[in-house]
């Protein structure tokens, strides 16, 4: 029998059905096979194998393992009578036709029934026969067969490889660190990073085999976590993210050569595909604003509390944040439209020279009044367009502004309808800026439209473009077509991930997945453009249209259990409208490995490289790290809390740090060590970067910043601390709360015009530029800033 206990410590969870609540709680049989024990975890300082975890399902869901159904005897009450007395008793008959004996008498007793028994008539003969069956529990039943096998695997589960049995509490134990990016390489930078100047960056390769090499990341890492807290300074970091285009020699194992690296493996800005150039044409701007039709000005209030100023941003505007604080420092910029596709560009670092080492980011914005669902498509010469911005990093030695640039340089205007994903291709896309005919580019980015298809265009140089055509300043209008176009006939695309450097995976709203091949790659190592590709993975994975995917970039293991460097990543990690996530072997996609299920929709969902597990928002809008696990199924931490649904989650290649934005206005920084390391009832340790709020009376917007970390307990996150619990009286009009912490209580329903719906870090620029964080949401405010933290204790380990 399988039983569901109530949540001990959060008794108002709202994903427990109705009626569940009031299932048998009594306590385990001794030796039970099975207990929930508690959850562990690791603390700074301790030995392995003590502490306590904080894991999300240890003390909510027990399973109680029988061998055979329970079996209660109907009570014997002395001088019970049968149902209708002992007239009732006389009238009934036996097969012959004679009246039955007397209920007092022995022989004329009918068997006793159990509860689990079946009771048999023959219709010819009329005997009666009573035989075993299984009792069917509140949630599904289980025969004998089956419990007993799940008695012998639990016990088998908790025995050592010596054959020493240990508790199912040691067994939940994680006693291992994660260990960091599965490379056998490491980068690292050798002094703070400069703004408008190369970085000195050190590479370390790791010699061993691959569990030595695990070994000695998780010790770093492990080290690291005790002396960080929410932001990771950039003596920290640590690169670079797998992608199989990295490695050329399968295993990738070889001694190191003059730069450091392994015997055939290059770094990102080293790969370059060769595609064909950018061909794209200039339009006069009054042609170009029926693509990018702009809104009204955005009246914002912003600057450090006490000393905000009033801004009317319009379109292509930027400003500069004062910080009150040395650990984040960029702009504003006005996109002038609800910002739904944001994504940092994939370039290098040397090729930055000539532009004062600007950085690039894409914006897909929606025009007024444009309302998208999920299914509906736009005809195909509907206008759309993409804004390409330039950042070039304030100095923060400056004694007076910050000195630094933000700039809208490029408008790509296309057809298809607008934009509600973007992501760059990661590898390979971009052109030296000299030789080759046409317009180098500045890389390839694929773009989810509102005519329910992906294209992928290749986007200009805007340093070549304005040499080109002799602007000096403003956005320059570029009529561009895609040059691959995937479209599915019978769904639209709801969003994108690439797997790869020439591979993309497409979540769909008819509840499936697609992948493509966009890249032919010829036999002398020359590339082009896939035309017309068929998807070589189309699977059924959801129920309901797919609201995020994740490349789960992790290499995939040969025969003999060597990660395989060169192969392509085979996992995805998905959530959807129906309230499931789970993840998906592309190697064999009609299995999927299901990992939660909830009554409302997941959100958002991301993958970090740097601990090789997924991160995704809950139900009660936390932001929660999942590790894999093969034999109690994942174990969660939570990371962040939100007081509104989750809409974006954000992680990098070179850092532990993990960005959220919600639909409360707020984006938080938080950090992956945290969940490790935090013992059971302790606090998430998190920063509000910024909060949006808004004005509906007046249509102005307020921008706060400056917010000191916070450590919260996971009972006042989830509002289920008393003192946090709204106050709901017996008038058919809702009050406000009268007591507890009023800025933590959870609504669902949030002004429109709040909520910040992408964050995401900068990957593609090299482990320089790894602490820029670009955030934006409805109100078409987008920020960029660099975050950088500090040590808690000196200088570091």
């Amino acid at each position: 029998m399988v039983s569901l206990r109530t949540r001990g410590a959060r008794v108002s969870y709202t994903n427990v059905a109705e009626g569940l609540q009031e299932l048998e709680d009594d306590a385990p049989a001794p030796g039970s096979p099975l207990s929930s024990g508690n959850s562990s975890a690791f603390e700074p300082g301790e030995a392995e194998g003590s502490g306590e975890r904080d894991r999300d399902d240890a003390d909510d869901l027990e399973l109680e393992v029988e061998t055979e159904p329970e079996v209660k005897r109907e009570p014997k009450t002395p001088g019970r009578k049968p149902r209708g007395g002992k007239a009732a008793a006389s009238k009934r008959r036996t097969p012959g036709g004679t009246p039955a004996p007397a209920a007092d008498t022995p022989k004329a007793r009918r068997p006793e029934t159990k509860r689990g028994d079946v009771t048999k008539v023959d219709l010819g003969t009329g005997t009666r026969s009573t035989e075993k069956a299984y009792v069917r529990s509140s949630l599904n039943a289980f025969p004998t067969a089956y419990r007993n096998l799940l008695r012998d695997s639990s016990q088998a589960l908790a025995r050592g490889s010596g054959g020493r049995d240990r508790t199912i509490r040691s067994a939940r134990l994680v006693t291992t660190f994660p260990p960091g990016p599965m490379l056998p390489f490491s980068t690292k930078l050798a002094a703070a990073p400069k703004p408008r100047a190369r970085s000195e960056v050190v590479v370390e390769a790791f010699g061993g085999s691959v569990s030595e090499q695990i070994e000695r990341r998780r010790t770093a890492a492990r080290e690291t976590a005790k002396e960080v807290g929410v932001h990771i300074p950039w003596a920290a970091w640590r690169g670079e993210g797998w992608w199989p285009e990295l490695c050329s020699s399968g295993k990738g194992k070889g001694k190191a050569v003059d730069d450091g690296l392994p015997d055939g493996w290059r770094l990102r800005e080293d790969i370059n595909f060769g595609l064909p150039r950018a061909l794209a044409s200039e339009i006069a701007e009054s042609d170009g604003r029926a693509y990018a039709a702009p809104s009204d000005p955005v009246v914002l209030y912003f600057g450090p509390m006490g000393a905000q100023r009033r801004l009317a941003m319009a379109q292509f505007d930027a400003q500069h944040i004062e910080s009150p604080t040395d650990i984040a420092r960029g702009f504003i910029l006005a996109a002038g439209g609800p910002v739904w596709g944001l994504d940092w560009c994939p370039y290098p670092e040397r090729l930055g020279q000539g532009s004062n080492y600007a950085q690039y980011i894409a914006v897909g914005t929606l025009p007024p009044g444009f309302d998208p669902r999920i299914g509906e498509r736009v005809a195909h010469n509907v206008p759309g367009s993409i804004q390409i911005w330039s950042v070039v990093e304030p100095d923060a030695s400056a004694t007076e502004l910050p000195e630094g640039r933000a700039a809208c340089e490029v408008v790509l205007c296309i057809d298809g309808g607008p934009v509600t994903e973007l992501k760059w291709m990661p590898i390979g896309g971009w052109d030296e800026l000299s030789g080759g005919d046409g317009l180098p580019k500045l890389g390839v980015v694929a773009a989810v439209q509102a005519s329910g298809g992906v294209s992928l265009y290749a986007v200009p140089s805007p340093l070549a473009l304005r040499a080109a055509s002799g602007r000096k300043d403003g956005p320059i209008y570029v009529r561009a077509e895609p040059v691959v176009r995937l479209d599915i006939p019978d769904a639209t695309a709801t969003c994108i991930d690439w797997m790869s450097g020439s591979r993309i995976a497409m979540g769909l709203s008819n509840g499936h997945i697609a992948v493509f091949d966009v890249l032919d790659f010829g036999p002398d190592g020359s590339s082009r453009y896939t035309p017309d590709p068929l998807p070589s993975v189309y699977t059924y994975i959801a129920l309901s249209a797919i609201r995020s995917i994740a490349a789960a970039r992790c290499a995939p293991g040969d025969g003999e259990g060597e990660p395989d460097y060169s192969g392509d990543a085979p996992y995805i990690f998905f959530a959807s409208y129906d309230g499931s996530s789970g993840m998906v072997d592309v190697r064999d996609p009609g299995v999927t490995i299901d990992h939660n299920r909830a009554r409302l929709p997941c959100m958002a969902v991301a993958w970090s490289s740097q601990v090789s597990t997924p991160v995704y928002a809950d139900i009660d809008y936390l932001v929660v790290l999942a590790q894999m696990r093969t034999a109690l199924g994942p174990a969660t931490y939570y990371l962040s809390p939100h007081r509104g649904p989750i809409w974006s989650i954000g992680t990098s290649d070179y850092h532990t740090m993990v960005a959220s934005g919600s639909s409360d206005g707020a984006v938080n920084v938080t950090t992956t060590s945290t969940g490790f390391w935090r013992r059971k009832q302790a606090g998430m340790n998190f920063q509000i970067m910024y909060e949006v709020d808004y004005d509906e009376h007046t249509g102005e917007y307020r921008m706060s910043e400056g917010f000191l970390p916070e450590s919260m307990g996971l009972e006042d996150a989830n509002s289920k601390n008393k003192k946090n619990q709204q106050f709901r009286p017996s008038k058919a009009d809702a009050e406000a709360p009268t007591d507890g912490e009023v800025g933590y209580i959870k609504v669902a329903m949030w002004p429109k015009q709040v909520g910040i719906h992408r964050v995401t870090w900068q990957s593609g620029g090299g482990i320089e530029r790894a602490g820029w964080l670009a955030s934006a949401g409805y109100s078409g405010i987008v920020r960029v800033e660099s975050v950088r933290g500090r040590y808690m204790f000196g200088d570091g380990p």
